[in-house]
């Protein structure tokens, strides 16, 4: 058992489950407490926030149908609270986002999102992401040395174009699969290798959100997995050597297992 998960066991992380449906919420709570989590209760949105701003919560569950608020607007208003910005919050969602709009979802807000119907080992593995991914942050907060751009001096504009001229080289002779996205997943390129992999062409992929691409089943975590990456910026996720496995659509009726890896990569073009 690691590190987290004794931490977890011991009682060491504390959630704030919010859910206006009773049955809904106890069934919640008992799941998290049979995994060792500290677990407080708010039924409703005005009470959620009060008992955020007191007790400080290592992660925050907010369920659908709230009956005071609606759960989007609750979380911009937890995010907005200075103590709990960087406090992870999980939507639950009665349904997986429609595959063509899931690009338009504000990757601002909500940490991550939680399909209906859900297992309790899918509730504990996505908290337990929360909670790792918070301590990843944190590490980097604490190890990373101040940005300053005077004392790493202005990037020439012939240096900025020889990196992009470089960076398209090995794309567009790269055997592997390449997409790059806008941070609201849009396609803004798309290697040539996607036609050999997915049997589009680039064009017939650029400007569409990536995640129309890609299974129904695995949609939830590649969203979840592409949320994740930008909001920690610099990092890569998965934050494993081999990424992780996603179904994505063919041309015809059939699907394709692509090993995938959400890399975040500045642009000059703001999206």
């Amino acid at each position: 058992m690691g590190e987290l998960s004794n931490k977890i066991v011991r009682g060491d992380f504390s959630v704030l489950n919010v859910d206006s449906d009773p049955e809904s919420l106890s069934s919640t709570t008992t799941a998290l407490r049979n995994r060792g989590y500290v677990v407080l209760e708010s039924a409703s949105g005005a009470e959620c926030l009060r008992v955020a701003k007191k007790e400080k919560p290592d992660v925050l569950l907010i369920g659908p149908g709230l009956r005071d608020i609606d759960s989007a607007r609750l979380c911009a208003q937890l995010k907005a609270e200075g103590t709990l910005r960087d406090t992870p919050v999980v939507l639950i969602s009665p349904s997986v986002p429609d595959s063509d709009s899931v690009g338009e979802i504000p990757l601002t807000e909500a940490d991550a999102y939680l399909i209906q119907p859900f297992s309790s080992e899918q509730l504990h593995a996505c908290i337990f992401s929360m909670l790792r991914r918070k301590q990843a942050v944190a590490s980097l907060a604490q190890g990373r040395a101040p940005n300053r751009g005077s004392d790493r001096g202005e990037v020439t504009e012939s240096a900025r174009t020889s990196g992009e001229e470089f960076f398209r080289a090995v794309t567009e002779n790269a055997s592997d699969m390449i997409l790059i996205l806008s941070k609201r997943g849009l396609i803004s390129y798309a290697s040539p290798s996607v036609e050999r992999f997915l049997g589009y062409t680039p064009g017939e992929m650029m400007g569409k959100s990536a995640f129309r691409f890609i299974h129904t089943a695995d949609l939830t975590r590649a969203f979840n997995d592409f949320t994740n990456a930008v909001q920690m910026k610099e990092l890569t996720i998965p934050n494993i050597p081999s990424g992780s496995c996603t179904r994505m659509a063919l041309s015809v009726s059939s699907r394709v297992w692509a090993r995938t890896c959400w890399r975040v990569r500045p642009s000059p073009v703001s999206s």
